[in-house]
């Protein structure tokens, strides 16, 4: 095996790309052979210049995963993606006046065999998919300086049980650590205001995360299908909760609304089938479709007073309500929005109810009696899947001199 004295010696290749079919071609040369050189060709002479001595890394290593632009050392995109029979790498850390700063996208994609990676003090970034589906590696420690993580950063790395994570990341990318199946717990600089996309969905194994007070932003899908959390309390300054942010989350039984939370997206609770009870914030104005759809376990809640609309299904499959209280200025009901709700016995509709969406009340099959203000059109109920023996109306109001 040839190795390189030191990474300052490969300025000299000139601030180019090896990758590692052209250096094997060169490494296995007896030198007497010159190979034909083109305007699209690798500079062979300055790599065989580079193959003598010992020092810090394979050479292999390093020039196929280095591209040297101006003084600093990056992995390349895709430097080392596929790569199923490589185990585990140390990458150099910085000598001289060169830095490996960054891992180009997909550097370590697909990666299977890799268990462990030892990554120099002076990388800042990931790129996308860097470590994607490396499936074996178990654990990594990032350096402290790093202040990026790419989409899909750690994608699949099912085998990933603990990271940490350093204290000047911000944001976590789309599906950062999507499908990372055995992580358990994962704790969050405090720093950090988003999350991305789908950022830990599939984390099947996390039982709990604590979120720091400073996240502002939670992605769509962000903790989507965390099937073994029990608990979580979000932020005070979180604001809205994005589409399918714990869609089957079904081991969650309790979760801490912010008071400030005004919406809730559509799928948000979706499947959520060991959540019984959640208080919802005083200003919240929108639930939207499916928000509680399958939360079977469910057995009462309590809707805040400036609510208008329920999205469609947003209540559909909650098959252990008893009962619910719909506040005074709702004006509309989607489409099934208590479909299945087998449970639920009696309801009041508000006077200002002026939409009521088909099979809103289908299969609620305990349901006997739905309460009507004096003057409500009833026919707006004929296509809601409500018998008529359960309509009862209150009494006229009488004004008294």
């Amino acid at each position: 095996s040839h190795w390189l004295p030191n990474l300052a010696k490969v300025t000299g290749l000139g601030g180019f790309e090896v990758d590692v079919a052209a250096l094997r071609r060169v490494a296995s040369s007896d030198g007497s052979e010159e190979d034909e050189e083109d305007e699209n060709s690798y500079p062979m002479v300055g790599v065989r210049a580079c193959i003598r001595g010992e020092g810090e890394a394979p050479m292999e290593v390093l020039l196929a995963a280095c591209a040297l632009r101006d003084g600093e050392a990056r992995v390349p995109p895709g430097a080392f993606c596929g790569d199923r029979s490589m185990r585990s790498i140390a990458l150099p850390p910085g000598l001289t006046s060169i830095a490996l700063t960054s891992l180009g996208d997909d550097a370590f994609h697909g990666c299977s065999s890799m268990t462990s990676i030892e990554l120099p003090a002076s990388l800042t970034s990931l790129g996308e998919g860097a470590f994607e589906d490396c499936s074996s590696l178990t654990s990594i420690e990032l350096p402290a300086g790093l202040t990026s993580l790419g989409n899909g950063a750690f994608y699949v790395c099912s085998s990933l049980t603990s990271i940490k994570l350093p204290t000047d990341l911000t944001s976590l990318g789309t599906h950062a650590f999507y499908g990372c199946s055995s992580m358990t717990t994962i704790a969050l600089p405090a720093g950090l205001t988003s999350l991305g996309a789908y950022t830990f969905a599939g984390c099947s194994s996390m039982t709990s995360i604590t979120l720091p007070a400073g996240l502002t932003s939670l992605g769509e899908g962000a903790f989507f299908n965390c099937s073994s959390m029990t608990s979580i309390a979000l932020p005070a300054g979180l604001t809205s909760l994005g589409v399918r942010a714990f869609t089957w989350c079904s081991s969650l039984m309790s979760i801490e609304l912010p008071a400030g939370l005004t919406s809730i997206g559509v799928f948000a609770f979706d499947g959520c089938s060991s959540l019984t009870s959640i208080e919802l914030p005083a200003g919240l104005t929108s639930i939207g479709d499916h928000a509680f759809q399958n939360c079977s376990s469910m057995t009462s809640i309590a809707l805040p007073a400036g609510l208008t609309s329920l999205g469609k299904s947003a209540f559909a499959g909650c098959s252990s309500m008893t009962s619910i209280t719909l506040p005074t200025g709702l004006t509309s009901l989607g489409f099934f929005t208590f479909f299945d709700c087998s449970s639920i016995t009696s309801i009041t509709l508000p006077a200002g109810l002026t939409s009521v969406g088909d099979q809103a009340f289908q299969n609620c099959s305990s349901l006997t009696s739905i309460e009507l203000a004096a003057g409500f059109d009833d026919s707006i109920l004929r296509s809601a899947g409500v018998p008529p023996s359960a309509i009862l109306r209150f009494a006229q109001a009488v004004d008294v001199d």
